[in-house]
Protein backbone atom coordinates (compact mmCIF):
# COMPACT_ATOMS: atom_id res chain seq x y z
CA UNK A 1 0.00 0.00 0.00
CA UNK A 2 2.94 2.04 0.83
CA UNK A 3 5.07 1.93 -2.40
CA UNK A 4 1.16 2.41 -4.23
CA UNK A 5 1.05 5.74 -2.64
CA UNK A 6 4.80 6.60 -2.78
CA UNK A 7 4.04 5.83 -6.75
CA UNK A 8 1.05 7.47 -7.10
CA UNK A 9 2.49 10.77 -5.51
CA UNK A 10 5.87 10.50 -7.63
CA UNK A 11 3.50 10.71 -10.66
CA UNK A 12 1.31 13.35 -9.31
CA UNK A 13 4.69 15.67 -8.40
CA UNK A 14 6.55 15.05 -11.68
CA UNK A 15 3.23 16.13 -13.54
CA UNK A 16 2.84 19.40 -11.36
CA UNK A 17 6.40 20.24 -11.90
CA UNK A 18 6.23 19.55 -16.07
CA UNK A 19 3.34 21.84 -15.59
CA UNK A 20 5.33 24.37 -14.10
CA UNK A 21 7.80 24.98 -16.65
CA UNK A 22 7.46 27.58 -19.39
CA UNK A 23 4.72 29.72 -20.02
CA UNK A 24 2.88 26.35 -21.66
CA UNK A 25 2.12 23.23 -20.84
CA UNK A 26 3.93 20.24 -22.54
CA UNK A 27 2.22 18.93 -25.68
CA UNK A 28 2.16 19.19 -29.36
CA UNK A 29 0.56 22.73 -30.83
CA UNK A 30 -3.37 22.23 -31.86
CA UNK A 31 -4.98 22.93 -35.10
CA UNK A 32 -8.50 23.67 -34.23
CA UNK A 33 -10.12 26.84 -34.26
CA UNK A 34 -7.97 28.98 -32.05
CA UNK A 35 -9.32 30.65 -28.89
CA UNK A 36 -8.95 34.36 -28.03
CA UNK A 37 -6.47 33.91 -25.42
CA UNK A 38 -2.82 34.30 -25.00
CA UNK A 39 -0.59 31.95 -26.91
CA UNK A 40 2.28 31.13 -29.42
CA UNK A 41 1.20 30.28 -33.09
CA UNK A 42 3.32 28.60 -35.81
CA UNK A 43 2.26 29.15 -39.67
CA UNK A 44 3.59 25.68 -42.05
CA UNK A 45 4.03 25.78 -45.36
CA UNK A 46 1.99 23.30 -48.25
CA UNK A 47 5.16 21.01 -47.33
CA UNK A 48 5.14 21.27 -43.64
CA UNK A 49 7.87 23.59 -43.64
CA UNK A 50 7.56 25.85 -40.14
CA UNK A 51 7.07 29.17 -42.22
CA UNK A 52 6.73 31.87 -39.40
CA UNK A 53 6.34 31.38 -35.71
CA UNK A 54 4.74 33.68 -32.87
CA UNK A 55 3.26 35.08 -29.94
CA UNK A 56 0.23 36.92 -29.35
CA UNK A 57 -2.49 37.70 -26.62
CA UNK A 58 -5.32 36.66 -28.48
CA UNK A 59 -4.94 33.86 -31.09
CA UNK A 60 -8.14 34.19 -32.67
CA UNK A 61 -7.42 37.87 -33.66
CA UNK A 62 -4.54 37.46 -34.52
CA UNK A 63 -4.98 34.38 -36.96
CA UNK A 64 -7.22 36.55 -38.74
CA UNK A 65 -5.25 39.48 -38.93
CA UNK A 66 -2.81 36.73 -40.65
CA UNK A 67 -5.34 35.79 -43.12
CA UNK A 68 -6.28 39.00 -44.20
CA UNK A 69 -2.79 40.34 -44.95
CA UNK A 70 -1.95 36.91 -46.88
CA UNK A 71 0.47 35.75 -44.55
CA UNK A 72 -1.99 32.61 -44.37
CA UNK A 73 -1.98 30.62 -48.33
CA UNK A 74 -4.07 27.87 -49.38
CA UNK A 75 -2.99 24.82 -48.05
CA UNK A 76 -0.95 26.11 -44.92
CA UNK A 77 -2.15 25.76 -41.38
CA UNK A 78 -1.70 27.88 -38.58
CA UNK A 79 -0.91 26.02 -35.72
CA UNK A 80 -1.39 27.23 -31.67
CA UNK A 81 -0.66 26.57 -28.14
CA UNK A 82 -3.26 28.23 -25.39
CA UNK A 83 -0.19 29.98 -22.84
CA UNK A 84 -0.88 28.83 -18.83
CA UNK A 85 -3.01 31.72 -17.35
CA UNK A 86 -0.11 32.45 -15.20
CA UNK A 87 2.23 32.93 -17.99
CA UNK A 88 3.34 36.98 -18.64
CA UNK A 89 3.89 38.57 -21.61
CA UNK A 90 7.54 38.63 -21.00
CA UNK A 91 7.89 34.85 -20.71
CA UNK A 92 6.08 34.39 -23.56
CA UNK A 93 8.06 36.53 -25.94
CA UNK A 94 11.27 34.98 -24.49
CA UNK A 95 9.91 31.37 -25.35
CA UNK A 96 9.02 32.79 -28.64
CA UNK A 97 12.41 33.87 -29.54
CA UNK A 98 13.74 30.12 -28.41
CA UNK A 99 11.24 28.59 -30.54
CA UNK A 100 12.69 31.20 -33.30
CA UNK A 101 16.02 30.13 -32.68
CA UNK A 102 15.47 26.48 -32.48
CA UNK A 103 12.98 25.83 -35.68
CA UNK A 104 14.16 28.82 -38.07
CA UNK A 105 11.22 29.61 -39.68
CA UNK A 106 11.89 31.39 -43.04
CA UNK A 107 8.90 34.04 -42.89
CA UNK A 108 9.67 35.41 -39.28
CA UNK A 109 11.64 38.89 -40.27
CA UNK A 110 13.09 39.18 -36.95
CA UNK A 111 14.89 36.81 -33.47
CA UNK A 112 11.21 37.50 -32.32
CA UNK A 113 11.31 38.44 -28.65
CA UNK A 114 10.26 42.04 -29.12
CA UNK A 115 6.35 42.17 -29.64
CA UNK A 116 4.44 44.24 -32.52
CA UNK A 117 5.01 47.42 -30.71
CA UNK A 118 8.43 47.23 -31.35
CA UNK A 119 7.90 46.69 -35.02
CA UNK A 120 5.02 49.32 -35.09
CA UNK A 121 7.76 51.59 -33.37
CA UNK A 122 10.48 50.68 -36.44
CA UNK A 123 8.09 51.47 -39.22
CA UNK A 124 6.84 54.90 -37.77
CA UNK A 125 10.84 55.80 -37.69
CA UNK A 126 11.23 54.50 -41.17
CA UNK A 127 7.96 56.81 -41.88
CA UNK A 128 9.95 60.05 -40.36
CA UNK A 129 12.97 59.98 -41.56
CA UNK A 130 11.07 59.92 -45.05
CA UNK A 131 9.13 62.93 -44.28
CA UNK A 132 12.17 65.07 -43.78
Amino acid sequence: MKKVFLSVLSVLLFAVFAYAEGPYAPGRPSSAAPPDAAGEYRIKDKDGKTKYIGETNDLKRRKKEHERSGKIEGGEKFLWKKAKPSATTEERRAHEKKKIEQHQPYGNKSKGGEGRKANKAKDSKKLDLKSE
